[in-house]
């Protein structure tokens, strides 16, 4: 937990870096001299910079205090201060936020945003099959928890939800089975479930 914090500072501030280096201004000293160019950042960069810092982590304050919507107002301005391909996780955690409010809808859009085809889209393929079983879309989250296991076989989450999702369409035997392997991680509610669809 420690360290995914650490990877998360380390990743805005790497972030921050970036955008005030791709924005600096280059002159030359003179037409005529030719002297190393000196770098010298935009004053407005640097403000844009403080502004997505303080949107990120108010965003990640009023989510804690349970204030999704305000948390959605702070991740939208600090998604609008950077490229979208750089907002990945600004889209997930926004995408959270708006799963708490039950807009099921934004949060899928959000959470697909924030796909990036490495090892942590498991993490974001059970929010979107979390997210479309809520919805009711349960042939929806049965391919995404498919997709969540197979980069994440190990959460058991993933077994519970995709059983549940196979029971609701009719599928009790593969269900149940879901439901079993999600047992076998030790998940009390895998096994109220067992007891009331597999007996």
């Amino acid at each position: 937990m420690k360290k995914s914090i650490i990877m998360k500072k380390l990743f805005y501030l790497v972030t921050a870096l970036l955008m005030i280096s791709a924005a600096c201004n280059q002159k030359s000293a003179t037409n005529q001299e030719k002297e190393e160019e000196k770098v010298k950042p935009d004053s407005n960069v640097v403000r844009r910079v403080e502004i997505y810092m303080d949107s990120y982590m108010n965003g990640m304050g009023k989510y804690r205090l349970k204030d999704y919507e305000g948390a959605i107002a702070e991740y939208t301005k600090a998604i609008e201060m950077q490229p979208e391909s750089a907002a990945r996780e600004l889209f997930r955690l926004r995408g959270e936020a708006k799963h708490a409010l039950k807009d099921y809808a934004g949060a899928i859009a959000d959470f697909t945003k924030a796909l990036d085809n490495s090892q942590r889209d498991g993490a974001i393929y059970y929010n979107i099959g979390l997210s479309k079983y809520e919805s009711k879309d349960y042939s929806g989250a049965i391919t995404d928890f498919t997709k969540a296991i197979k980069s994440d076989p190990n959460n058991m989450g993933n077994y519970y939800y995709r059983g549940l999702a196979k029971i609701e369409l009719g599928d009790k035997r593969d269900g149940c089975l879901d439901l079993k392997k999600a047992a076998d991680f030790n998940n009390p509610d895998a096994k109220e479930a067992i007891k009331k669809y597999c007996q």
